[in-house]
């Protein structure tokens, strides 16, 4: 398949009865970094993540793949919410809905999801119906649902906000091995410390504006606006 990135924003706007939610946002995500949208709440993260994924639209601004719309590269992206949704049946149940979507024969299925349960540690819970499972569980049976597509970007909507800090940095891992096995990781967080520990670029958005955007290490260590190095100073 071609290549999909670079991800390019150009001046788009967003906005849902007359407000303006994005306002006038430009920048461009390259592949091998794990990219972080990092805001307060209300700064717009969601709407961009949205936006990538092509869940809504802009009318005003352009938003290209490799100089292609989102219609040509739907199929390789992948998006998760900060509360999964997932059917109500069983662990195993789940994953399967996914695997038989995909060009595996029948007669492999059951092993592939099987292999998928056991990769994210879910392979004791296969019978447990996804109403008893923890936020971290569920968390984990999302990403291992839609990685069972094998897409090309993982796109995780403030993954951990519902999350314990145990749950949160087992998460974090799971992030980091799938970025090292070559899949495009963008994530948005409010978490300052989480972005430093896992994110290799940064989008900082505040108020619906880009206000940033950088690779992680300069981001934190050489701040080039008053505002986020005033930020930066309150937390770290």
């Amino acid at each position: 398949m071609s290549e999909i990135f670079p991800l390019k924003f150009s001046k788009v706007n967003y906005q849902v009865n007359g407000k303006r939610l994005i306002k006038d946002v430009s920048f461009e995500i390259l592949k091998n970094k794990r990219t972080a949208i990092l805001g307060p709440n209300g700064s717009g993260k969601t709407t961009i993540m949205l936006l990538i994924h092509g869940l809504i639209k802009t009318k005003d601004g352009l938003i290209s793949w490799n100089g292609r719309d989102h219609q040509a590269i739907k199929k390789r992206l992948a998006m998760i919410f900060d509360k999964p949704i997932l059917l109500k049946r069983s662990v195993r149940e789940n994953i399967n809905f996914f695997v038989k979507r995909t060009k595996v024969q029948r007669k492999k299925r059951l092993f592939v999801c099987n292999q998928i349960l056991k990769k994210f540690d879910l392979n004791l819970l296969a019978n447990q119906p996804v109403q008893s499972l923890s936020a971290g569980e569920k968390q984990r049976l999302a990403i291992a649902r839609a990685l069972t597509l094998n897409p090309k970007v993982l796109l995780l909507d403030e993954p951990s906000s519902n999350l314990d800090p145990e749950n949160t940095l087992e998460l974090e891992r799971i992030i980091k091995n799938i970025s090292k096995q070559g899949m495009k990781i963008i994530f948005s967080t409010n978490d300052i410390l989480q972005a430093k520990r896992i994110a290799q670029h940064i989008l900082f958005l505040s108020n619906g504006k880009l206000i940033e955007s950088l690779d992680a290490k300069t981001f934190f260590q050489k701040p080039r606006f008053k505002k986020i190095e005033k930020l930066l100073r309150g937390v770290l």
